[in-house]
């Protein structure tokens, strides 16, 4: 139970299913119910997760995991603020919706594997996942923009709304099968993995969409999508001779008229297909972990061959493939016991269709996503394991990230080249055996090195941080009256950030979300086979945005909050 009247039981039973015990369960359970300090906003989960395994000897496995969630809540959109960009105009809590607004969602996840050992130095291994999903949303929200008078002027009280309706469902398929080898040859050893991967999502038949949006025409029997100056006789005006909105505006001055529930049934709707989509990719690999002496090295490669249906289930659908060589190459050095230096290369490949991406709207076709990756660092570990620190330089590039576009609802834009250079520290220790210590800290540059928005080029990506770093710290009692106790603190720290880049504003008019240090604590107590821990966010209240996309949607760190857990074993 904690703060924002949040109630979440779970329970987690196993054993053996056979007098034998070659039959496992275990069952997983979880509820919850919860506001919080967002307006509106609330999660009412419930969890099942049943797992089988049959062990009918020691060199063979299989397992049956299930996961299925009932998922009801709203869309959170983030908070808008007025349109003088002070992230203060407005309250962290406030958000668009309306009572009207639900999002209901049924998901499952459901996994049979195999593993079986052929001798000591094979086994084959393989497994098949299945997932339904099924969507039923109903919000208001923002149109990314604020509303204008006649002249076309901003009023910057308030905030352009539309209305979805969708239903939509999608199915994913996954195999995975491979072999482990592990022969040795002489002076080296080898770990050798060959396997094939098959994936594929489909977006049947039926799903839609409605969508209120933009402006009344001037017979008010229909909307136009924006409003021009030019064209003012074509719209229905008001008596102070401003357009009439399809959608009220919401009043970032008088927020609770504007969350109450809306007669929808008034407004114009325009019907939409969310288009069926199928796609499916053949995957194969084979890889190497050679060690000989004090080093290890990784060679490795993978093919993917990847298959779009363009205008799926239409009489012009149609097939697009694409494919991508992937090498995966490292090492790793052990100087002695104590000191290891690493080093590493990857390539990764992912394509941006409608169907990958999950957004009927997004627009495109979109190229792939390509990017890779080289990483250097060093692992040790000191005074018998009592103290391990990592640190780590690297280089990530990629082209073809989709960014959200300035005033455009769902439309994503893709851009060129990226680039994120830095390092990263990692302490793990125990001053005594009872008192533990986690530390770490990085720096990233992130910067846009291409794209079609000459002003965006050299800056700090969106919602990237420079500098973060993190600490936590637990000193348990084992002795005296306080014996099973325990008490814990961290530090969270997170640099500024930049939103999106909107080239209709100044370089100064850009928002950049501040940084915020935000400090932790946990008590803990056991007593036999009962537990005890409250814990203690964000001591202090401090006030602070986690990311965002722009001057509508500003996503609010959470306030000062309470959780205390209660937990029993039998």
């Amino acid at each position: 139970m904690g703060s924002f009247n949040t109630f979440r039981g779970l329970a987690d039973f196993t054993g053996p299913a056979s007098k034998d015990s070659t039959l496992l369960y275990r069952l997983n359970l979880g509820y919850e119910n919860a506001e919080t300090f967002r307006d509106l906003m609330f999660d009412r989960n419930f969890v099942i997760a049943p797992s089988l395994t049959f062990v009918p000897s020691e060199k063979t496995r299989i397992n049956f995991d299930l996961v299925y969630t009932d998922s009801k809540s709203r869309l959170d959109r983030g908070q808008p603020i007025f349109g003088s960009f002070d992230l203060n105009s407005t309250p962290q809590s406030l958000s668009l919706n309306t009572t009207n607004d639900y999002l209901n969602e049924l998901t499952y996840n459901a996994t049979i594997s195999i593993t079986h050992k052929v001798s000591d130095v094979l086994s084959v291994n393989a497994s098949y996942l299945k997932t339904g999903y099924s969507e039923d949303l109903n919000e208001h929200r923002t149109s990314n923009s604020y509303g204008v008078d006649g002249n076309g002027a901003v009023i910057n009280n308030l905030a352009g709304m539309n209305v979805q309706i969708r239903k939509r469902k999608r199915f994913i398929d996954n195999f995975s099968g491979y072999v482990n080898y592990t022969p040795t040859t002489g002076p080296v050893s080898h770990k050798i993995v060959a396997g094939y991967d098959f994936g594929s999502e489909k977006t049947p038949v039926g799903g839609s969409q409605m969508t209120a949006s933009g402006y009344r025409n001037a017979a008010n029997n229909g909307s136009i999508p924006t409003y021009v100056v030019a064209n003012k006789s074509r719209y229905l005006l008001d008596a102070a001779g401003n357009p009439v909105p399809n959608v009220p505006h919401f009043n970032l001055n008088d927020p609770l008229s504007s969350q109450r529930m809306q007669d929808d049934s008034k407004l114009f709707f325009a019907q939409s297909v969310v288009a069926p989509a199928y796609y499916y990719l053949n995957s194969g690999y084979i890889q190497d972990q050679l060690k000989i002496g004090g080093l290890q090295v990784l060679l490795g490669v993978r093919y993917e061959y990847y298959t779009d249906f363009a205008n799926y289930k239409t009489q012009t659908e149609a097939k697009a493939n694409s494919h991508a060589w992937l090498p995966r190459l490292g090492a790793v050095y052990a100087i002695n016991s104590n000191i290891n230096f690493y080093g590493s290369y990857v390539e990764g490949y992912n394509p941006q269709t409608s169907a990958t991406i999950s957004n009927p709207n997004a627009g495109g076709p979109f190229d792939p996503l390509k990017s890779n990756m080289i990483e250097f660092g060093a692992k040790t570990s000191w005074l018998r394991d009592q103290l391990s620190i990592t640190a780590a330089v690297y280089q990530i590039k990629q082209t073809g990230a989709l960014y959200a576009t300035p005033g455009v609802i769902d439309v994503l834009r893709q851009i060129g080249d990226e680039q994120s250079r830095g390092f990263e520290v990692d302490v793990v220790g125990k001053i005594m055996p009872n008192w533990n210590v986690i530390a770490s800290y990085s720096y990233n540059r992130a910067k846009i090195l291409e794209s079609g928005t000459a002003g965006e080029v050299g800056i700090q990506k969106p919602n990237a941080p420079k500098n973060t770093a993190n600490l936590w710290t637990r000193y348990n009692f084992i002795d005296g009256a306080a014996k099973g106790f325990g008490i814990a603190l961290g530090i969270n720290y997170v640099d500024k950030r930049n939103l999106n880049y909107d080239a209709k504003f100044s370089p100064e008019d850009q928002i950049t979300l501040p940084s915020f240090m935000l400090l932790n604590a946990g008590l803990f107590y056991n007593i036999g086979k009962l537990q005890l821990q409250l814990n203690a966010n964000n001591i202090g209240n401090k006030k602070h945005w986690v990311g965002g996309y722009d001057y509508l949607r500003l996503f609010p760190g959470q306030p000062e909050n309470y959780m205390l857990t209660v937990g029993y074993s039998f």
